[in-house]
C-alpha cells in the first residue's frame, strides 16, 4: 500500500510541475508577445521617420534580448521566427516598404535634378 502511495505522490508532484513550467512558459509568451509589438511599433515609427538601419538593428535586439541573457530557448526562438515570418508577408508590412522605396525613388529624383539644374549654370 504504501509503495502505491509513493508511486501516486511521485506522479501527482510530476504534474504538479509540469503545470507550473507549462504556466511559466505561458508568462514568457505573453511577454514575448508584448516586447514584439513594442518592437514592431519603434520599427514602424522609424520607417516613417527614414531611419530604417537603425530601427532594424533596435528590433534584432530586443527580440534576440533573451539569446544574450542566457535565456535562450529553441521554443522562443521557433516562437519569435514564426512571428517575424507572418509580419514580414503581411500586406501592411509591404505597403509600408512600397511607401518607402517611393520615398526614396523620389528623392534620388529630385537629387539628380537639382545636380542637372547646377551643372546647366
Amino acid at each position: 500500500m504504501s509503495n502505491e502511495y509513493s508511486s501516486l505522490q511521485k506522479r501527482v508532484k510530476t504534474i504538479y510541475y509540469l503545470e507550473k513550467q507549462r504556466d511559466n512558459l505561458k508568462i514568457q509568451l505573453n511577454s514575448l508577445d508584448k516586447e514584439i509589438m513594442e518592437s514592431k511599433q519603434l520599427l514602424l515609427d522609424e520607417i516613417k521617420n527614414n531611419q530604417l538601419t537603425d530601427s532594424k538593428m533596435q528590433y534584432k535586439n530586443k527580440v534576440f534580448y533573451y539569446k544574450q541573457q542566457k535565456k535562450y530557448n529553441p521554443m522562443t526562438q521557433c516562437y519569435i521566427k514564426q512571428q517575424l515570418c507572418n509580419y514580414l508577408q503581411s500586406d501592411k508590412a509591404l505597403e509600408i516598404f512600397e511607401k518607402l522605396l517611393a520615398n526614396r525613388e523620389l528623392k534620388i529624383k529630385e537629387y539628380v535634378e537639382s545636380c542637372e539644374s547646377v551643372n546647366k549654370k
